[in-house]
C-alpha cells in the first residue's frame, strides 16, 4: 500500500507540473498575442487619390475616376494627389489603372504640349 511519503511526492509533482504548464502558457500567451505584435506601433498612414476605374490613355479625368485611398506614409509616392481638385479636368497623358496613385507624372494640365500630342 502507499504511505504518506508516496503520497506527499505524487501531489508534489502533480502541483510542480500544474506551475509548469501555468508559466509556459502565459511565456506563449506573451510570445503570440498580448507581448511583441500588440506592442508595435500603428504605421502613420495619408490619403492619397488614386483611380477608382481605368482611365484611358488621353481622357480628361472626372469625379467618378476617382477615389482615396489611405497609404502607409513612408511608402506613399512622392508625386501623389490628396486633393480631387488638384486633378480634376486634368488629362492622363498615360493610361492609369484601377487602383493606381494619380501621380503628377501621368497627369497633364489640357493645351499643355504633351496634352495636345496626346489626343
Amino acid at each position: 500500500m502507499l504511505n504518506r511519503q508516496s503520497i506527499a511526492l505524487l501531489f508534489l509533482a502533480i502541483g510542480l507540473g500544474l506551475l509548469a504548464t501555468v508559466v509556459a502558457n502565459r511565456w506563449l500567451q506573451d510570445q503570440i498575442g498580448g507581448g511583441a505584435l500588440s506592442q508595435q506601433a500603428v504605421p502613420d498612414t495619408i490619403k492619397v487619390l488614386v483611380a477608382d476605374r481605368e482611365i484611358p490613355y488621353g481622357s480628361t479625368i472626372e469625379e467618378m475616376h476617382l477615389r482615396e485611398a489611405e497609404w502607409p506614409k513612408d511608402l506613399a509616392p512622392a508625386e501623389t494627389f490628396d486633393k480631387p481638385d488638384e486633378v480634376l479636368g486634368r488629362l492622363a497623358n498615360q493610361k492609369i489603372i484601377e487602383g493606381e496613385p494619380l501621380l503628377a507624372g501621368k497627369i497633364v494640365d489640357k493645351l499643355d504640349g504633351s496634352t495636345l500630342s496626346a489626343l
